[in-house]
């Protein structure tokens, strides 16, 4: 069966580009336009997913970051900084930190962010595609040592609620001796 292939029309590409730019622009997501395109074309979002980002995305790059810029103004939301080596380097100690520490990285990225004053989701996307990537050796360590601290907290948690039952038992004792009468010997 032979592979059905698309011809793109120049009018179609342009939809497409205004379409995708006028979403991200007021903020809103590139799968809603992708969703409006779909209807509009009577097809699929794949292959129109596919014709924005292998030839009509890498052309439009400038445009794109505008309308992204655009989208953050119009949502309030926190553009991403200029990357400096600093701003990784805090954001690799902190999720390092959370890792050892038996915490999530979740919460490693809120912390980040809110220190940092950056969006949660800016910190992750920036971990996950660079930072994280030659450190596979360090995040394993952390992990297994984050869960040998998880583990030995809770332990020491235990042993304090036992501890704290042991003095009850022991007042109860001194309390239950004192009313006792004495025996004579």
């Amino acid at each position: 069966m032979a592979k059905r292939k698309h011809i793109w029309t120049e009018e179609q590409d342009a939809r497409i580009t205004e379409v995708i730019l006028d979403y991200v622009a007021s903020g809103r997501t590139r799968r809603e336009a992708l969703i409006e395109l779909a209807k509009e074309f009577d097809k699929e979002r794949g292959p129109i997913l596919n014709r924005w980002n292998q030839v009509l995305r890498p052309t439009l790059l400038k445009e794109l970051e505008e309308a992204k810029i655009e989208g953050r103004e119009a949502v309030g939301k926190k553009a991403r900084p200029a990357w400096t080596p600093e701003i990784d380097q805090q954001i690799t100690t902190i999720v390092m930190d959370f890792i050892n520490s038996g915490k999530t990285q979740l919460k490693a990225f809120e912390h980040a962010g809110k220190e940092l004053d950056i969006a949660t989701d800016v910190v992750r996307n920036r971990w996950q595609s660079v930072l994280r990537l030659d450190k596979s050796e360090e995040i394993k360590l952390a992990k297994a040592n984050g869960k040998e601290n998880t583990y030995v907290d809770r332990l020491e948690e235990r042993i304090r609620a036992h501890e704290d039952e042991i003095k009850k038992l022991k007042k109860m004792i001194k309390e239950h001796q004192a009313k006792q009468p004495k025996k004579s010997v």
